[in-house]
């Protein structure tokens, strides 16, 4: 499974494209669960260029030790968010990726109280049709049972966007069951008082 294609973004990436690589542990403790990995260290967000070495980096390696000791087929996605991205509305007409991009959307948002406006909704449906993609392409090789879900983990911005795809629960979707989000974000309750010490 190389790439597919997730329909919805913002900035001038209405089609966001991700490399996934689908780990198959020796042995598979579940038919039902998957675990879902977005790539932070080598995340790929160099506009549209394959992923290079992608079995030779930390980000699969990881993948690859989730897999083996959860014992469960494992998804590590790439390039989420697409980058790099130019803003229609942003004076600059500047190209932005990662943590500019994040910060440009949430000032769109501040703007228009429209949250389809922030970055972390479309990573975090690019998350759910990532899963949905690969649980497909494991059912099809009869290596997961029809209605397999997914425990969804990523750092940072990618952290955040587990939130959301934590807050789909319960929502009528045609994506794989959400069975668990593991965002690996710092909590900071008190911004000015824990950054400003």
């Amino acid at each position: 499974m190389d790439h597919y294609k997730v329909i919805g973004g913002v900035g001038d990436h209405s089609v966001w494209k991700h490399e996934v690589i689908v780990i198959e542990p020796k042995k598979v403790s579940s038919r039902n669960t998957t675990l879902l990995y977005l790539a932070s260290a080598t995340a790929g967000c160099m506009d549209d260029q394959p992923i290079t070495n992608a079995f030779q980096n930390v980000d699969t390696a990881f993948g690859d030790v989730l897999a083996h000791e959860a014992e469960l087929i494992t998804i590590v996605a790439f390039q989420v968010p697409n980058c790099k991205m130019k803003f229609a509305d942003d004076p600059e007409k500047k190209h932005r990726s990662e943590d500019s991009q994040l910060a440009w959307s949430l000032h769109m948002f501040l703007d228009s109280l429209d949250p389809n406006d922030m970055l972390i909704y479309p990573m975090a449906k690019a998350s759910l049709a990532i899963a949905k993609a690969a649980i497909d392409y494991e059912v099809k090789k009869g290596n997961l049972d029809e209605g397999a879900g997914t425990v969804f983990q990523g750092a940072s911005k990618r952290g955040w966007a587990m939130w959301m795809v934590g807050a789909s629960v319960g929502a009528k979707t045609d994506y794989p069951p959400v069975l668990g989000i593991l965002p690996m974000v710092p909590i900071v309750p008190d911004l000015v008082k824990n950054l400003h010490r």
